[in-house]
């Protein structure tokens, strides 16, 4: 029995292995402890890692757009006021200054005539005596023919004569165009206004010599002005067409909320080789309170003759013949399209692949693949 209290009963292998296991036991018991301790796991969906972007909705439309665009206004006449004549200006309209208006036929300036009539009272008295030397001669021409029928005169004196008289009958002539272009020159002294106008410029004050040709002053219309814009040459063919089928259109707004209509389009010049513009004139219909050389933004309203779809030019930022549409379940497709024209923020496209109405992608996404995945965070309309 003392044997047994002392271990000496037990078996040499479990005296080997008994200072491991009250280490052992205890390990047990933590790990079933933290067992019963620990919550019930929990399953974490991963995030949803499609974009989040915004989308315009359009639709296929029909019918006239609008091409807004800057214009300036420009007088629809310009000209350079020049003496015909040579002569000291005398009188100058008072309002022949820079900033003036003149109505139309108002005498602008006045040249000295004095020389100009002592011209003509001379050719006036030439005249005369050559009239009397043409009468004096018809008179002597006709006894001797007379005479010539009695055979009392040589034939070769009728001819001499004959030949005076016609010389003196062409100096009556002479002196008849001489004082024709003394009285012209006599209208010409006196410059007026071609139309009702603004004055430019003046280069012209009493006492001056005008000279022919001399520039004396500008004057561009006061009441005819038209609206000049620049279209690229890409865009000029498609307004061409609509000009040609008399399907062109424009008119400005004003701050006022006045509208003015602009018609009888003309074309300002050829494409420009170094910009690569058009110059695109429209008169205003009407007299207006628009000043030359103010900026305006006329809006021309023209019918391409097909289908087309309006949308904001940031969807061709990438690729300027291909959108992103955003086809069902969220997912990316490309469509290509062909451009119409470009106005402000909207660009006008046809195309094939977007159907009656949809959704493009606005978002400027870092990569894009066809069938990308995304969420529509967003939808905007025009």
């Amino acid at each position: 029995m003392a044997r047994s209290l002392n271990g000496e009963a037990l078996p040499r292998g479990w005296r080997t292995f008994s200072p491991w296991l009250i280490p052992l036991v205890v390990l047990i018991a933590g790990l079933a402890l933290q067992q019963a301790l620990s919550p019930e796991p929990i399953s974490v969906d991963p995030p949803d890692a499609r974009p989040l972007v915004v989308a315009f909705e359009y639709e296929r439309e029909t019918g006239p757009l609008t091409l807004a665009r800057l214009g300036r206004v420009h007088a629809v006449h310009e000209t350079r006021v020049a003496a015909e004549i040579s002569g000291r200006v005398l009188d100058v309209h008072p309002q022949l200054r820079p900033g003036g208006r003149v109505m139309a036929g108002s005498e602008l300036l006045r040249l000295d005539t004095r020389p100009l009539e002592i011209r003509r009272l001379e050719l006036k008295a030439e005249r005369r005596a050559r009239v009397a030397e043409q009468v004096q001669l018809a008179a002597r021409l006709q006894r001797l023919e007379d005479l010539a029928r009695r055979d009392f005169v040589a034939g070769d004196q009728i001819d001499e004569l004959t030949a005076r008289v016609a010389a003196a009958k062409a100096g009556v002539e002479r002196t008849d165009a001489q004082l024709e272009a003394v009285d012209l020159d006599l209208e010409r002294s006196r410059i007026h206004a071609p139309y009702a106008a603004h004055v430019l410029e003046v280069r012209v004050a009493p006492g001056d010599i005008a000279q022919p040709g001399a520039l004396l002053a500008r004057l561009v219309t006061a009441e005819e002005q038209e609206v000049r814009i620049e279209l690229t040459a890409a865009e000029w063919p498609l307004v061409e067409r609509a000009w040609q089928r008399q399907e062109l259109q424009a008119h400005v707004e004003l701050t006022t909320g006045e509208r003015l209509i602009l018609d009888s389009p003309r074309l300002g010049g050829s494409v420009d080789a170094g910009s690569r513009t058009v110059l695109l004139a429209f008169a205003l219909a009407a007299p207006s309170s628009l000043r030359r050389g103010e900026m305006v933004r006329p809006n021309i309203s023209l019918d391409p003759g097909e289908a087309y779809y309006r949308l904001p030019r940031e969807t061709l930022g990438r690729q300027p013949g291909r959108v992103w549409r955003i086809a069902s379940g969220e997912v990316l497709e490309a469509a290509t399209v062909s451009v119409l024209l470009a106005s402000d923020g909207d660009v006008f496209v046809t195309s094939d692949d977007l159907g009656e109405s949809g959704e493009v992608l606005l978002t400027d996404l870092p990569t894009i693949t066809p069938g990308m995945a995304v969420v529509v965070r967003e939808r905007r309309a025009h």
